[in-house]
């Protein structure tokens, strides 16, 4: 159809597509010129001139092509639209209620409570404030042996889990041991202590360390090797972390000469020379010795028990296999070979590892850095220490 034919149209005697065509006018002026069908581009628009005479009685009759505008076009578009036949929209699946989802817990009970408010404050120490750490959780009230366990578990959790604070969490075993009472033993047995407990969950963790087992099988078959060695990689640093702990403790006369004796030379075999013994075993003595050589070697009974390990280690690391191998890796055999060189420097080394410090130890530490520097001196990261050593308040209360 030709609508060339309407452009001068009666005012009374407008056709019904008259609409039509306007909107097919505007619908021209918003799409690109290539897009549009032949239809709508062969629409002509209305002449001004006839427009002008014919505009009395033609509500928005427009003197020149129409003006599209936001609100025009958006009609425009939900005309068109609503002339497209869509599908019927698909119905949603039904929610599969997971398994594991999330559940509201149960009414928490005092137990739960007290765990939550020591979490809270065990996160928020450092060597800074561990004095005002330990107040509080002195103040805390505790009822029962559950309540002083549960306390005791968070504070070995987070020392073998951060084992750079490892001295810290011993600092505060030892200033807690005397605040909290002891309870009646449930067997009829010695009452039981915060010290008693403290050294039955280390005791536990070294029972652990001497039944280990690699991999099972069955997680070798399900696992990858990345994550093979992420597992083996967590556990060996939870065994050195709790022997650690244990070295720290013992400096802080929580734990005796001869304990410690016996657990360094269980360790290593000193009883059974024909055996092997695994090398994570050796690596957990060697941690131990680093901790407490110092004070041990200046304890008549630690002599004894250093001269024998000692031996044994350096026995050890010269051990050969049937087919004439070492019997341990060099990694092991070089962390031997350090424990070895430390004791004869007098357990004097270098340390690279970052530690725990208060802010004005690390002051004082850049103010001799910038001093060095000053006169020219090479400065390292590397500091000199003495390992093993006792705490300086504990040295000073004791006189050693």
């Amino acid at each position: 159809m030709d609508l060339s034919s309407f452009d001068v149209l009666d005012a009374d005697n407008i056709p019904d597509f008259y609409c039509v065509r306007r909107q097919l006018l505007a619908y021209r002026n918003m799409v690109p010129k290539d897009d549009l069908p032949d239809y709508v581009v062969e629409v002509a628009p209305v002449p001004a001139s006839e427009l002008a005479k014919k505009d009395e009685g033609l509500p928005f009759r427009q003197q020149s092509e129409p003006v599209v505008t936001k609100s025009s076009a958006s009609s425009l578009r939900r005309q068109m639209s609503a002339q497209v036949e869509r599908p019927p929209p698909k119905k949603a699946p039904a929610l599969v209620v997971s398994a594991n989802a999330w559940r509201p817990a149960a009414k928490k009970t005092p137990e739960d409570d007290l765990k939550r408010q020591v979490q809270g404050l065990l996160n928020k120490i450092c060597p800074e404030n561990v004095a005002s750490i330990i107040e509080k959780i002195a103040s805390i009230k505790v009822d029962d042996i559950k309540q002083l366990e549960a306390i005791i578990e968070l504070m070995f959790k987070k020392a073998i889990t951060e084992p750079h604070y490892c001295e810290t969490y011993a600092d505060m075993v030892f200033s807690l041991k005397a605040v909290y009472p002891s309870f009646p033993d449930p067997d009829g047995g010695k009452p039981i202590t915060f010290k008693g407990l403290v050294l039955n969950i280390c005791q536990n963790e070294f029972e652990e360390l001497l039944a280990y087992n690699d991999i099972s099988a069955e997680q070798k078959a399900t696992l990858d090797a990345e994550e093979l060695e992420y597992m083996r990689k967590k556990r060996k640093d939870r065994m050195r972390a709790n022997m650690k702990f244990i070295g720290h403790l013992f400096l802080r006369q929580l734990l005796s000469a001869k304990v410690i004796g016996s657990v360094i030379c269980e360790l290593v075999l000193c009883e059974q020379i024909d055996d092997l013994p695994e090398e994570h075993a050796l690596e957990c003595a060697c941690e131990l010795l680093l901790a407490i050589g110092y004070t041990m070697e200046n304890m008549i009974a630690g002599q004894s028990a250093l001269t024998s390990v000692c031996g044994r280690l350096k026995e050890l690391m010269k051990r050969k296999l049937e087919n004439g191998k070492s019997a341990y890796c060099k990694r092991v055999q070089f962390m031997i070979q350090d424990v070895l060189d430390t004791r004869a420097a007098g357990w004097a080394k270098k340390v690279f590892k970052a530690a725990a410090k208060t802010k004005e130890e690390i002051r004082l530490e850049q103010e001799k850095e910038m001093s060095e520097r000053a006169k020219g001196k090479d400065v390292t990261k590397a500091e000199c220490v003495v390992t093993g050593q006792r705490p300086v308040y504990l040295s000073q209360a004791t006189g050693a």
